[in-house]
């Protein structure tokens, strides 16, 4: 069975939470809107870093190879 690197699971559950963050969390707290912004604002950037953190492992891969 071939090994999945690290970085596929860090990424991806980094990007998981912010999604949930963005997506189920954030929704709950439209009473205050300030706070719904900051929340949604949140789980986006941290979905992007996950994806981040995956392109990153991702290249440093190839770099190692190459």
């Amino acid at each position: 069975m071939k090994k999945i690197p690290r970085y596929w699971f860090t990424g991806t559950a980094v990007a998981l939470i912010g999604v949930f963050a963005a997506r189920v969390i954030a929704p709950h707290m439209q009473d205050s809107h300030s706070v719904y912004i900051v929340v949604k604002t949140l789980g986006h950037l941290v979905a992007f870093g996950g994806i981040f953190l995956i392109a990153r492992g991702i290249s440093k891969k190839n770099e190692n190879k190459g």
